[in-house]
């Protein structure tokens, strides 16, 4: 079994992302924990990013605050997919 560290974006927001990853990669995380925008060039960009670093995924989802649950499952399934698709 291999134990990978990941390390979540929560808190460090304000940091620009390609810091973010630095400062990750170098405290020896294999990854970070985060959900990605629905803007597929601001996903890309975050993708590249990951890449560049050598840095894993784990993909969540946090932001829907909808309390009508018909909207919320749209809402949570476009999120989800945008996850699928990265």
């Amino acid at each position: 079994m291999q134990l990978k560290f990941f390390c979540p974006l929560w808190g460090s927001d304000h940091l620009p992302f390609e810091q973010f990853c630095i400062k990750v990669k170098d405290a020896g995380y294999q990854g970070l924990e985060m959900g990605l925008p629905l803007d597929n060039s601001v996903r890309a960009e975050i993708l590249d990013i990951l890449k560049i670093h050598d840095l894993a995924l784990i993909g969540q989802h946090y932001e829907t605050l909808e309390t009508d649950f018909i909207r919320h499952k749209d809402i949570y399934k476009r999120h989800l997919e945008n996850l699928v698709e990265a």
